[in-house]
């Protein structure tokens, strides 16, 4: 029997990737999703196109954190929308992989022979490494944001659901870029339904910024 006890939302920050397995992680945001009235948030390594499989030890080149023993459930895209769906009272979500990984020059991407647990490549520690194209784009990160609370594009949305999906659209200010990997509200999807759910958000926290001190206090529940 679920808690009759909510939040306004809850944060999956780099947590899911630290659970034992995958389908566990699954569930873990199931049940927090439960208790949310508004939103979830995540934040994570991007796992799509891993290079190599949790507890599989890398033969070439790979992304630091795939050999992190820390790290037991690759948390990717199509397990992360799993568990949004499987909660019932989604209104919409989006997720989307930011920093994108072309070569390896890039401090993800570490050689064949590195320690586990080495971190970002650091030329003064680790074995060097050769300068070539990638076969296909990876991502430094994986962040998505799902909304139970109603949407209505001429009243906006809530400010907690407003700020977690301008969060999850934020690229990475070190690394440009990024790939909408999945998105669903109403009767949109992909770049369209990213382009919705953003000007909402945009509008919802404009309109909040303008309110008066004792309307701003009155508008948070």
């Amino acid at each position: 029997m679920m808690s009759e006890r909510t939040i306004r939302g809850n944060t999956y920050w780099h947590v899911l990737e630290h659970i034992p397995n995958c389908e566990l992680a699954k569930e873990m945001w199931v049940k927090a999703a439960g208790l949310s009235r508004s939103f979830s948030s995540f934040h994570g390594p991007a796992y799509d196109d891993e290079m190599y499989a949790a507890n599989e030890m890398p033969s070439d080149y790979h992304r630091f954190y795939e050999n992190w023993h820390g790290h037991k459930c690759h948390f990717n895209s199509t397990m992360l929308e799993d568990a949004m769906k499987r909660t019932l009272k989604t209104k919409a979500y989006i997720i989307v992989n930011h920093g994108p990984i072309t070569s390896t020059d890039h401090t993800h991407i570490l050689p064949k022979g590195t320690p586990k647990d080495s971190g970002k490549y650091d030329p003064k520690i680790h074995l060097p490494k050769e300068s070539k194209p990638l076969d296909k784009i990876l991502y430094e990160e994986m962040w998505g944001c799902a909304i139970y609370d109603d949407i209505q594009q001429t009243k906006g949305m809530s400010i907690f659901s407003a700020f977690c999906i301008h969060d999850t659209m934020m690229c990475n200010k070190k690394s440009s870029g990024h790939k909408i990997v999945s998105c669903s509200f109403q009767q949109y999807t992909g770049e369209e339904c990213a382009l919705q759910l953003s000007l909402i958000a945009t509008n919802t926290i404009a309109d909040f910024l303008k309110l008066d001190t004792e309307d701003l206090v009155k508008s948070i529940d």
